[in-house]
């Protein structure tokens, strides 16, 4: 098997536009260093997001993973509970840590009293108060079309 450092194999990934998936052998596919990250990329890209972060929860391959596993769950948690904020005005304990990937409602409570503190638990329930601000800080919809018909019509010359 071909030497790849494990911690920089998604990063070779991105940065470098000549290699590709293609060129790994199925022996190099199949090496569990490199098949996590290839498995955990294809969950991201499929939009399968809490999938991704239940398979950072179990055994990592190696222990260079450990930081980066970290700042993913961190960050699919917050984009989660965003979600959750905008979608509902309240919920229950139970179901926030059902949904924000918890073991119990006392770490969901911990969650929300470093992470979140515009929400509020109130007994068993948790009310969110989203920001307002932030869901009409007004994006440019004329703007934001315009370039993005313009990069396609250049990628499209491009290619």
């Amino acid at each position: 098997m071909r030497a790849i450092v494990p911690s920089h194999f998604m990063a070779v990934v991105r940065l470098s536009a000549c290699l590709q998936m293609e060129m790994l052998t199925e022996e190099d596919k199949s090496s569990p260093l490199v098949a996590f990250p290839i498995d955990l990329e294809e969950h991201l890209l499929q939009g399968f997001f809490m999938k991704a972060a239940s398979i950072t929860s179990g055994a990592l391959p190696s222990p260079l993973y450990a930081p980066f596993v970290e700042a993913l769950q961190h960050t699919v948690r917050a984009e989660a509970a965003d979600c959750i904020a905008a979608s509902y005005p309240s919920m229950s304990l139970a179901a926030a840590a059902e949904r924000l990937h918890f073991a119990s409602t006392e770490q969901v409570i911990k969650y929300i009293s470093a992470e979140q503190p515009t929400w509020a638990v109130q007994g068993d329930r948790v009310q969110f108060q989203v920001n307002s601000g932030r869901a009409a800080a007004g994006i440019p919809a004329q703007a934001v079309m315009h370039q993005a018909l313009h990069y396609a019509t250049e990628l499209e010359r491009i290619v």
